[in-house]
């Protein structure tokens, strides 16, 4: 659930300057990967992840051109070997009414199945297994050459605190504020969404996955450390807001032009 606030650039009081995007959402490149094992789908969403990507990974064909539909991801990882649906039939599907780019996956790696991908509309091939690192290098060539990469990719000003989502690097004055992976991600949803009521399970969800989406004491657990961490860096120790009986939001009351209240 998100309650929008404000639109724009949007003053927060007490840092001096108007907090604004250094460039247009979506800050990091979005991912859709589909793959049945979840072992692999697992292991492509840390890897993917740790290269600077967001990753929404799916198991079922079904729910694949919806999404792309509706989330519009800059490339889709898709297995050819799907229990429901033949990979290349699902490309032939998305190729019907979208041009995103399509690495294909597949444990078979004839020159015939690669020939075959190619010519129905696939960007690259990668037959399974895959080396992790040189898998990310190809969606990164397949990005820079669909123009995406460029776009999503940047930096995140707030004035005293700044968030670089390509180094993955946090500042406050000029100065780097070590955080978990755990903090990371945390910070890194109430930043993507400044102004906004974000509740507990979108929080949960967008930050460590679906089966963490009700684990309301996590989330407390790791918020509680990462507003110590902004706090402990100078920042305002409300920056970060409880909605009561809906969620949290990042400059909640600064955002809306109302001077906070006692926490």
């Amino acid at each position: 659930m998100r309650v929008p606030l404000a639109r724009g650039t949007m003053p927060l009081q007490g840092m001096g300057v108007e907090a604004r995007w250094a460039m247009t959402e979506p800050v990091r490149p979005l991912i859709l990967v589909v793959d049945d094992e979840p072992d692999i789908l697992r292991l492509l969403e840390l890897a993917l992840t740790e290269e600077g990507f967001e990753v929404l990974g799916v198991r079922r064909a079904a729910e694949v051109v919806p999404l792309v539909r509706e989330r519009r991801p800059a490339l889709v990882l898709l297995d050819i070997m799907l229990p429901d649906s033949s990979g290349l039939d699902l490309l032939d599907e998305i190729r019907a009414f979208s041009t995103v780019p399509v690495i294909l996956l597949t444990a078979r790696g004839s020159n015939k199945d690669i020939v075959t991908g190619l010519e129905r509309g696939a960007d690259d091939y990668v037959p399974k297994p895959f080396n992790l690192g040189e898998l990310a290098a190809r969606v990164r060539a397949v990005l820079r050459r669909a123009g995406a990469e460029t776009v999503a990719l940047g930096v995140a000003d707030f004035g005293r605190l700044k968030v670089d989502f390509v180094r993955r690097l946090v500042t406050v004055d000029g100065r780097p504020v070590h955080l978990t992976r755990n903090e990371w991600r945390l910070l890194e949803q109430f930043v993507r969404s400044p102004g906004c009521v974000l509740s507990h399970e979108e929080l949960l969800t967008r930050a460590w996955g679906p089966e963490f989406a009700e684990d309301v004491d996590y989330l407390r657990v790791w918020l509680s450390r990462l507003r110590r961490k902004l706090t402990e860096a100078g920042l305002e120790g409300n920056l970060i807001r409880t909605a009561s009986g809906m969620g949290y939001a990042f400059g909640l009351e600064q955002m809306a032009g109302r001077e906070p209240s006692t926490p």
